[in-house]
């Protein structure tokens, strides 16, 4: 609308199901204030992080850029700081290492809405596979 790059990142927890057995209830809600402190921490002050869907721990992170350099710098700036994380002996969930799945799509002239880049965003975010 206002002729502003944007691209929008997915994140989700890899390992949900280990750790809702390893950490049931309350420590799962502390682990997604953790992750959500966490990328607001590494973003710049325009760009938003927002819960998805809580129940499958899917983050969204609105990037203001359509620059595929600036969206990797994010990334891996994301990847390094999660590596740091579990490489901490005070971590307090030490038991699972903590790894995401990462989708990102930049909006262009192809999407139609906000659905259809949210669900094209999805759609990179289930393709992130090990």
């Amino acid at each position: 609308q206002y002729k502003h790059g944007l691209s929008l990142c997915m994140v989700s927890f890899r390992h949900l199901n280990e750790f809702d057995h390893l950490f049931p209830g309350e420590r799962r809600e502390d682990l997604v204030r953790h992750i959500s402190a966490l990328l607001i921490k590494i973003l710049k002050e325009e760009d938003r992080v927002y819960i998805v869907d809580n129940e499958k721990m899917i983050w969204g992170i609105l990037l203001h850029t359509t620059e595929q350099t600036t969206i990797s710098v994010v990334l891996e700036r994301l990847k390094q700081t999660l590596a740091t994380l579990n490489a901490e002996p005070a971590f307090a969930f030490k038991q699972v290492s903590i790894d995401l799945q990462i989708g990102a799509i930049i909006y262009d002239n192809s999407i139609q809405n906000s659905n259809d880049l949210l669900n094209k965003a999805t759609t990179k975010l289930m393709n992130d596979v090990k």
